[in-house]
């Protein structure tokens, strides 16, 4: 087998771990969906040499997913669910939990929850004794 240059190694280290980090975006347990999804294509991310990838979305926002560091690896060895994935909307960093968070960040809603009912708490102006149901 031929011996490899340095930039070699280095250049296949560099797409090794691009591969790599693209294939964790893909399949990080973030989404459980369907193959051919938008967020679980391996074709659609596109993996770093610093380990993270990218997804471009819309109107300039573009979906980032960051590993773990090694401090959080150590603090949950085997643990996915602790990458980050951060949507940088055109320079603003917004961390999103879920698939339906970042939906709702690209829709301009701020919970796809909402019910859509008066905001005002009937309970607000309600006091409460702190010895009730205390028994005596």
């Amino acid at each position: 087998m031929p011996t490899l240059s340095d930039a070699e190694v280095l250049q296949g280290l560099e797409h090794a771990v691009a591969s790599d980090a693209a294939i964790r975006a893909a399949n990080h347990g973030w989404c459980r969906a369907t193959d051919g999804n938008l967020l679980t294509s391996t074709k659609r991310w596109q993996g770093h040499t610093d380990g993270t990838a990218s997804l471009p979305l819309i109107g300039g926002c573009t979906l980032r997913f960051e590993p773990p560091s090694p401090a959080e690896t150590d603090l949950y060895p085997g643990d996915w669910h602790h990458a980050t994935f951060v949507l940088d909307d055109n320079g603003a960093r917004i961390e999103v939990a879920t698939p339906a968070d970042l939906l709702a960040h690209l829709t301009g809603q701020t919970s796809l929850l909402a019910t859509g009912l008066d905001d005002s708490d009937p309970y607000g102006e309600l006091e409460f004794d702190a010895d009730v149901g205390g028994g005596a």
